[in-house]
């Protein structure tokens, strides 16, 4: 419960599957993804006693879930696996969004779906929300493992298991440009999570904390 944000209450748990990946909610609905390959959904029409749902199967990881115009796309082995949440608690396979590599997370704005794969970021027109069309892609680092994204006005920054945080330009959608690594120093593990806020980039890491750099 965190009604009170600086006072965050726990009211029970959930055990879907060991080592859980990822977690998100869209209106009424929970998606877990394990490390099992399993998606499980849950009804939270009260937020604080979930009810199980489907569990959808899948032949890879579910390392992301990004929710735009009634569609939900799924970051699974190299692809993004679209269903439709018409209804959120009953998901509906549409299509199949190959990326050639392997694919981490996803953000969309507008009719624009900005997403990491291992080695670039990737820009897509999802105006129709079933048939993503690429726009553009610009290569970050070939030897990374990109991870992690955020976005504030025209620019994205990414960040994955072996690369401190890189940023480049997301517009114009079909030429996006790289610039290059945000400092010079190594990095200290995975990036375990990447917001950008107000001009400020807040990074988590496995050995360093939570890193706070200001962007202007």
């Amino acid at each position: 419960d965190v009604t009170d944000p600086l006072d965050i209450q726990l009211l029970g748990a959930l055990e879907p599957g060991i080592n859980l990946i990822s977690v998100a909610t869209y209106q009424n609905a929970l998606y877990v993804g394990t490390a099992f390959n399993h998606v499980y959904v849950y009804d939270i029409t009260d937020p604080s006693s979930p009810v199980a749902g489907p569990i959808l199967d899948f032949s890879d990881i579910c390392r992301d879930f990004t929710f735009h115009a009634g569609h939900v796309y799924m970051s699974i082995g190299s692809a993004l696996e679209i269903y439709s949440i018409t209804d959120p608690l009953d998901p509906q396979y549409v299509d199949t969004f190959s990326v050639l590599e392997p694919m981490r997370e996803s953000m969309a704005i507008g009719d624009v779906l900005y997403f990491v794969s291992k080695t670039r970021m990737q820009i897509a027109d999802v105006s129709t929300p079933e048939s993503p069309v690429r726009t553009g892609a610009v290569e970050i680092d070939p030897t990374a493992d990109l991870s992690r994204i955020s976005i504030e006005g025209l620019f994205g920054y990414v960040q994955g298991a072996t690369t401190v945080p890189h940023t480049c330009t997301v517009w114009p959608v079909d030429n996006p440009v790289y610039f290059g690594q945000i400092y010079d120093h190594d990095p200290y593990g995975c990036a375990r999570d990447l917001l950008v806020l107000d001009g400020y980039l807040y990074e988590g890491s496995n050995d360093a904390g939570l890193r706070i750099h200001d962007l202007y």
